[in-house]
């Protein structure tokens, strides 16, 4: 039993870790689509800076070069953070990946768990059962000797008694057979 209840105070603490984890889940979960709605955002005004420096680079070739590569200079540097923090994204998803992996995991070894505790109760609920069936065997049949023993003393005692009333009777006939003797003897 002591097994039982440690497996149960161990599938506690994991049901507790893991309702935990689900809960900081959530929060990443909702962190998560925000991220992927900023991501994706980011990669809009990637793709608007990219367009708008084709469309700016076609229309302005001769005009201001000077100007022209200044302005693509200030877009390579926001191209160039824009991607960085794109990076940056991926990263936390990957780790956000890996964070869900491992709850499926404590989720698996929590099914496991139970399935040991559950097959182990029914072993020692197997082995009572067994025992019980056993103890109440060696009562039925300490029971059934008891009566046997019994059965065999009432029937002494029983033959027993008939020769004490037989015993008495053919005393109690000897008895009158002698007082008729006498009182034919005195008449």
């Amino acid at each position: 039993m002591d097994i039982v209840q440690s497996r149960d105070d161990q599938l506690e603490n994991l049901l507790g870790a893991m309702e935990e984890l689900n809960g900081e889940l959530e929060g990443v979960r909702e962190k998560e689509l925000a991220w992927a709605a900023e991501r994706e955002e980011l990669l809009s005004q990637l793709k608007e800076s990219e367009i708008r420096k084709d469309h700016d680079a076609k229309s302005n070739n001769n005009n201001n070069n000077h100007q022209n590569s200044a302005l693509s200079l200030a877009e390579r540097e926001e191209l160039i953070q824009l991607r960085s923090e794109v990076a940056e994204y991926e990263v936390e998803f990957k780790g956000l990946k890996n964070q869900d992996i491992t709850i499926r995991k404590l989720e698996a070894k929590i099914e496991q768990l139970e399935k040991d505790r559950e097959h182990e109760l029914q072993t020692e609920l197997s082995k009572a059962r067994e025992e019980l069936a056993e103890v109440e065997g060696r009562r039925a049949t300490e029971a059934l000797e008891r009566e046997a023993i019994t059965s065999r003393k009432v029937q002494s005692l029983e033959l027993q008694l008939r020769a004490e009333r037989a015993g008495r009777e053919a005393s109690a006939s000897q008895l009158l057979a002698a007082e008729d003797g006498l009182g034919e003897h005195e008449a």
